[in-house]
Formats: C-alpha cells, structure tokens, sequence
C-alpha cells in the first residue's frame, strides 16, 4: 500500500471502521525509502527559490481603526 496509496481500499478489503487502524497495522514504508524521500525534499527545498512575501495595501486609516487608534 506504501507503493500505490490507496488506503481506502485497504480499510474497506479489511473491514475496519477507521483509516487509523489500518494505518497503525498495515501502512509503512522501509528505511530505506523514507530516506529517499526525505533526501528528493531536501534537495527540492535547496534549489527552489522562495516566493516573494505578499504586500499589503490595507489603507491606514482602515488599520487605525482597527488596532484601537484613531481615523486619520
């Protein structure tokens, strides 16, 4: 189930009444490949350049309002 994620299936084949119990029993993945894994996200977060932080445009009269101060 590790391979083709579809754990739905796996709890209607089994019978259990929450996804939480076959996931404690039955879903896990080797060493090996969380370690793949976690290596691939590494390196995308390496060469990924971050996005810019949003600017604002709140008019500040409406913010004097609102964090308590007076409208210019």
């Amino acid at each position: 189930m590790a391979t083709n994620g579809d754990n739905n299936l796996a709890v209607d084949i089994l019978g259990h009444a929450d996804i939480d119990t076959t996931a404690s029993v039955y879903l896990f993945e080797e060493d090996t490949e969380v370690a793949r894994r976690v290596v691939a996200h590494l390196d995308q977060r390496r060469t990924t350049t971050p996005a810019e932080p949003p600017t604002t445009s709140y008019d500040p009269a409406h913010l004097a309002v609102l964090l308590g101060g007076r409208e210019q």
